[in-house]
């Protein structure tokens, strides 16, 4: 329990004052002994317990009726798990708040999402409890820190508003303990408010531990998760696989791949209209839809024969999310898919470059260069799609020319070299080569939701645990962990990145080393997965997700097929088809893979994630009316009350008894 008036608590010793009046009455007369009272002591005797027990709960009944009020007064709270009167005040609250599309699952019946009712409970939490305490929003789009006056309406920012982008909560967390520790900011109450998604949290993360290790240190630091891990009655949502334009003398087309995910308790079989609207024209495509997924493959959507690029989106019915309804795309006439392979050693170029080449669309046209390191300087970065570099880090200019690439939307893997040295990139580097021994080992664990090593689109699985692997180089670095060995060692590692995609293999496609050229489909399906990622930023149309740093600018976009002022100011973190007024190239913007994942992290691996973290976990449901914090002051005055008529009852005069005359007859 907690009191929004705790100082009016410091009156409770004026429970005492019954008894103090009571003892002071007693000494008010003095005692005479008188003879011929002894035959009336006497005979109060048989009546004396019971009206001592009497005057006991009068007593009682006073001290209760003093301390009920006291605690009316000092409006006590129920259901506030963040504060006591022991506790102390609270110098800083700290909300780290998740703004992922799936954050906007609502309630049909309210209408608020998740994401609404979780800033409307904590609102009032700060009208009611943090006066004169410094309030702080990190919210999970700009991960800035923002004070906020108290007197701001958390619902109404454009700082707390619907996004469609996903939600790092390590990086949430680290920002958040960043903060404490730059601002030294006392005793600290931090309210995580997430919907628990896995994909969010990331439970494989390298940046747990330093979470974990930096937490433990800060004294007075309390965390609360705020959590709505509820699914959805009935969602669906769309991703857009790939969209290509066929061109022949005769007619025009798009072809188009999709995947559509459901959400649902039933499962039954369901028809689903499926809308295409391609440069303001709209077509419908009914499926039936059986089971959690549904893959559309090349469906076909006639367009001009002259029309060279264009834009249009996917539509789904409305639901429970409408943030995940729609999936966005541009096309144009497709860039060369160019793969550069930056490798010293022939053995290691050889089999790769065959792979890249290997057309897996008949409709685009492949390239691919290879060049010695000594040469990188030479590397036509405007437009390669693809680096494959395998050799010693480089640092300085070519470093940088690197990170310029996958920072364009481009992709680069990186094969480890002979002899690793120091160097790092992306916050990542390598360690030693295992020793060479007749041992081999097999990957354990891959991540198959996403990634180079996620299933099909028919949902199958990649043979990735069939691959041998002989010799293993130690990944250094805390990134996404997408394949581990039987060891526990990485063997592929997703580094952060803003955009684009840069990953680290821990093995070669050697006889010598693994059997990832002998086995060829998990080293192909690799390969043209990230072939395919870097290329969407090329050519005059770019797929690219949402995100901080998204698009060049914020200005000299123009939407298509949207309010000409919408997110003008916040652009890149909202799903959509835009041009460039300058360049006139299109580009859209979709949730990020994964985001449209309904898995949620288990209790047990929260406690494992914030092991060693003093953490409560409040799980609520999107458009719950329940109160966080409620007074119950009232209840103590209807306990005064009751108080004091039992003490008004008790205190009645006994009923003299009567003496009856009798006469005689």
């Amino acid at each position: 329990m907690s009191f929004l008036q705790p100082g009016l608590l410091l009156a409770l010793p004026m429970i005492a004052l019954p008894v103090i009046i009571h003892l002071i009455n007693r000494h008010r007369h003095r005692t005479v002994s008188w003879a011929a009272m002894m035959f009336l002591l006497d005979a109060k005797k048989m009546t004396r317990g019971m009206a001592k027990l009497r005057q006991w709960i009068i007593l009682l009944m006073r001290m209760l009726a003093v301390a009920g009020l006291i605690f009316a007064l000092s409006r006590p709270l129920t259901g506030l798990w963040f504060g006591s009167v022991a506790g102390g005040a609270t110098d800083t609250t700290i909300i780290l708040l998740d703004r992922s599309a799936s954050m906007e699952q609502q309630n049909l019946q309210t209408g608020l999402s998740k994401r609404a009712t979780a800033l409307n409970k904590l609102s009032e939490i700060l009208e009611k409890t943090n006066s004169g305490t410094r309030v702080v929003l990190i919210e999970s789009a700009n991960l800035d820190p923002m004070e906020l006056n108290l007197k701001d309406d958390l619902t109404s920012l454009p700082q707390t508003g619907p996004t469609s982008t996903s939600t790092d909560i390590p990086a949430l967390l680290e920002r958040g303990i960043e903060y404490i520790e730059a601002n030294q900011s006392g005793r600290t109450d931090v309210w995580l408010c997430t919907d628990m998604r896995a994909n969010d949290w990331d439970a494989v993360s390298g940046r747990w531990e330093s979470v974990r290790s930096r937490a433990s240190l800060l004294k007075g630091l309390r965390l609360f998760l705020l959590s709505y891990p509820d699914k959805a009655d009935e969602n669906l949502s769309v991703r857009l696989n790939r969209v290509r334009q066929d061109s022949s003398p005769t007619q025009a087309q798009l072809l188009i791949d999709a995947t559509l995910h459901r959400e649902s308790i039933s499962m039954e079989p369901i028809e689903v209209p499926i809308g295409f609207i391609i440069n303001g024209t709209r077509s419908t495509h009914t499926v039936m839809m059986e089971g959690s997924e549904f893959n559309l493959q090349g469906h076909a959507i006639p367009i001009d024969s002259k029309l060279e690029k264009g834009w249009g989106r996917i539509v789904l019915p409305s639901d429970s999310n409408p943030q995940d309804n729609a999936h966005h795309f541009v096309f144009a006439n497709p860039s060369i898919q160019k793969t550069v392979i930056v490798s010293d050693d022939p053995s290691f170029a050889a089999p790769v470059s065959l792979v890249a080449n290997a057309p897996m669309d008949r409709l685009l046209q492949y390239e691919v260069d290879r060049v010695p390191t000594a040469d990188a300087n030479r590397i036509d970065w405007e437009s390669t799609a693809m680096l494959l570099w395998q050799g010693v880090i480089p640092k300085g200019v070519l470093a940088q020319q690197i990170v310029n690439l996958v920072n364009s939307g481009r992709s680069v893997i990186f094969f480890p070299p002979k002899s690793p040295s120091n160097n790092e990139i992306f916050g990542h580097g390598w360690d030693k080569w295992s020793k060479k021994t007749n041992n081999m080992e097999q990957p354990g664990t891959w991540r198959t939701d996403a990634g180079l090593f996620a299933n099909t689109q028919d949902g199958k699985a990649l043979p990735v645990g069939n691959l041998s692997i002989y010799r293993h180089c130690g990944i250094v670095g805390t990134g996404n962990i997408l394949a581990h060995l039987e060891s526990g060692k990485p063997l592929l590692t997703q580094a952060p990145t803003t955009r684009g995609g840069a990953w680290f293999c821990g093995t070669l496609p050697q006889a010598t080393h693994s059997s990832l050229a002998r086995e060829g489909v998990v080293l192909y399906v690799m390969l043209h997965r990230a072939i395919m990622n870097g290329s969407r930023a090329l050519g005059m149309a770019r797929q690219i997700t949402t995100g901080k740093g998204a698009l060049d600018s914020t200005t000299g976009w123009t939407p298509l097929g949207q309010e000409q002022d919408a997110f003008i100011l916040n652009r890149e973190f909202h799903a959509g088809a835009y041009r460039n007024t300058d360049s006139q190239q299109l580009v859209a913007l979709n949730l990020p893979e994964g985001e449209e994942t309904p898995g949620v992290v288990v209790e047990e691996q929260v406690e494992v994630l914030l092991d060693g973290i003093e953490y409560q976990r409040i799980d609520d449901q999107a458009g719950s009316l329940k109160s966080l914090a409620s007074e119950i002051w009232r209840i103590f005055l209807l306990l005064t009350s009751l108080a004091l008529v039992i003490e008004a009852i008790l205190c009645l005069p006994e009923k003299k008894p009567t003496q009856q005359i009798l006469k005689p007859s």
